[in-house]
């Protein structure tokens, strides 16, 4: 577990470093360099949403390590917890945040099935790894 989240964690980390500094680059490849309030909406998300890609790296690691015992139940039900919290809090923020409320939703939704998954991990090692 500790390697799959230092992998995850060295990916992620130079990926949102990559997304933060080139975000301006990254928007021009899918809108006109005329756009320019649609650039600086996307640019604003994108390093919103790079601050925040660390979390996949525990995310998926709890993923795999669930999804190879066989417990799809634990990440079925991660999953189905963090997209309503992402379209509630996104529904909810978008009038104050724009698009912003968007990236705050999915980061917010993360943090649940990390602290879900945590919890399951950690009851998963008290019971001495049984099934």
């Amino acid at each position: 577990m500790k390697s799959s989240v230092m992998i995850g964690l060295s990916f992620c980390g130079l990926l949102a470093v990559a997304v933060f500094f080139s975000a301006q680059t990254l928007m021009t490849f899918f809108l006109d360099s005329g756009e320019v309030s649609a650039i600086e909406v996307g640019v604003k998300y994108l390093k919103i949403m790079a601050v925040f890609y660390i979390l996949p790296a525990f995310c998926n690691s709890f993923q795999v390590f669930f999804r190879g015992l066989g417990r799809m139940n634990i990440t079925l039900f991660a999953t189905i917890v963090q997209i309503p919290v992402l379209i509630i809090l996104a529904y909810m923020l978008v009038e104050h945040f724009g698009l912003s409320a968007v990236a705050i939703g999915v980061a917010v939704g993360w943090i649940c099935m990390i602290v879900y998954e945590a919890h399951q991990y950690r009851q998963y090692i008290l019971n001495d790894g049984s099934t």
